[in-house]
């Protein structure tokens, strides 16, 4: 009992104190994009104005953008690494034409052209020197002009596909976050774990006819223009990152609750109303821990999840899976909602405190699981076989594979401290030991605190 307490003190004075001391400003910097995309040759075309705020105390010579588009530029760079760690050569002997880069044209201030340059070590962080310095609390406008070759989704699942789709995250050339008056200045590592500021976006894209675009932005202007194209304008406040998926076929639906507009494309094999109810029923649930919560619309597309699954769940095609494919479809937008909602909700490093956005989401899978499907068994329909039911297998509850992932790999001694940095763990860890282990954690913490305490300090952003 004492070495219960001792983890459960410990994981809750480590969350305070990341949260105390890495939250930072909510003050939103502001983004105005006009970009075009040329399928052809998997080009966007931008040219870009951004309200920059000095939201540190002291007075800026410089500020540092974060450009992970051109992060798949060469073998060089610190996601060609961090691919090539993970024993997968497909980026190393890519040709040019499947890789990213970013041809940066102009950035100026009042139509001065400013000095720039990439960081010698992270190719996707730019330096900018200014012409004058940029006072706290002061605004400066800041127009960039370049164009962004978008790489093969294959490499990290961002990027152009097949059938001409595109799945656009981390794209548009972005002011690095300020944390206690530090940039934070990172590079792309495949963790999807970009950390910037709340920012308001106006963004107009020019797209062909033949395609559609879905959004975490609201669509405010759709207009054909002469030719093949239209001209679709997005917008959209207190937001962190902006997403697009273009396809030729849309298939995505769009759901509406009380607070939010969910635009997803996991409920493929569900009726309107039966995935209407499931989609109600995880968002109050999550509701219940963020009741304060800015969010009004999220888009959850299932590639989100195939990014980053609950191992042991999905690792069996469908037709062998012991579990039923409305169940399956609950879990994926479960765990692809919970995902997108903290990244937009809680505003700290993502990086370096990966383990508070990962552990809170086992923590409210495990939480929603045990609340709606607490019959569910690990072994799934096969539990209720004959020949598996005087075995201690087919009574493990669903909810504890999370422990048994993790026990594995602490058994085989590659677990690492939940703690370090993102960068620093393996995948094994990153993926699977490390969220559970955390979400595990905050289970012990709720039960030793109480579940109305717990939602008390979630819902004030303390956890």
């Amino acid at each position: 009992m004492k070495d219960i307490r001792n983890k459960i003190l410990f994981y809750f004075l480590s969350l305070l104190i990341v949260l105390i001391n890495n939250v930072y400003s909510q003050e939103t910097h502001s983004y105005n994009i006009d970009a075009k995309l040329d399928i052809e040759n998997n080009i966007i075309e931008v040219e870009q104005s951004i309200k920059f705020k000095n939201i540190s105390n002291k007075n800026l010579t410089e500020i540092y953008l974060e450009d992970w588009a051109n992060s798949f530029i060469n073998n060089q760079t610190n996601l060609a690494s961090r691919i090539t760690d993970e024993y997968d050569r497909s980026f190393s002997f890519a040709s040019k034409n499947r890789r990213g880069y970013t041809n940066l044209d102009e950035v100026q201030i009042n139509s001065i052209n400013l000095d720039w340059s990439r960081l010698i070590n992270n190719n996707d962080v730019i330096r900018v020197s200014l012409n004058k310095e940029i006072k706290p609390n002061e605004s400066e406008l800041i127009n960039l002009k370049y164009s962004i070759k978008i790489p093969d989704e294959k490499f990290t699942g961002y990027g152009y596909g097949n059938n001409s789709d595109y799945y656009l995250k981390n794209w548009i050339i972005s002011i690095s976050a300020i944390s206690n008056n530090i940039w934070l200045k990172q590079s792309n590592l495949n963790l999807d774990d970009q950390s910037l500021q709340k920012s308001n976006y106006l963004i107009t894209l020019e797209l062909p006819q033949t395609h559609t675009s879905v959004s975490n932005l609201s669509n405010i202007l759709e207009k054909n223009i002469q030719g093949q194209t239209k001209r679709i304008t997005y917008s959209g406040s207190n937001i962190k990152e902006v997403e697009f998926i273009i396809k030729k076929e849309n298939d995505f639906k769009k759901f509406v609750t009380s607070k939010f507009e969910i635009i997803t494309d996991i409920f493929s094999d569900s009726n309107n109303l039966d995935a209407n109810n499931k989609v109600k029923r995880i968002t109050t649930f999550v509701e219940s821990y963020f009741p304060k919560s800015k969010i009004n619309k999220l888009l959850i597309p299932k590639r989100d999840y195939d990014r980053n699954p609950f191992y042991g769940l999905n690792e069996l095609p469908n037709f062998l899976s012991p579990f039923s494919k409305s169940f399956l479809e609950e879990i994926t937008f479960l765990k692809s909602f919970i995902d997108n909602y903290l990244n937009e909700e809680i505003k700290i490093n993502k990086r370096k405190n990966h383990f508070i956005y990962n552990g809170l989401a086992i923590f409210l899978v495990s939480k929603y699981i045990d609340e709606y499907h607490s019959k569910v068994r690990y072994l799934g329909r096969l539990s209720g076989f004959k020949i598996l039911k005087n075995y201690t297998l087919s009574n493990i509850r669903f909810n504890e594979l999370f422990m048994h992932y993790y026990e594995s790999i602490q058994r085989l001694n590659l677990h690492q401290s939940d703690l370090q940095s993102g960068e620093t763990l393996t995948k094994a860890n990153y993926n699977i030991s490390s969220p559970y282990h955390t979400g595990i954690g905050l289970l012990y913490l709720e039960s030793y605190i109480g579940e109305d305490n717990f939602k008390i300090y979630a819902s004030n952003k303390r956890l």
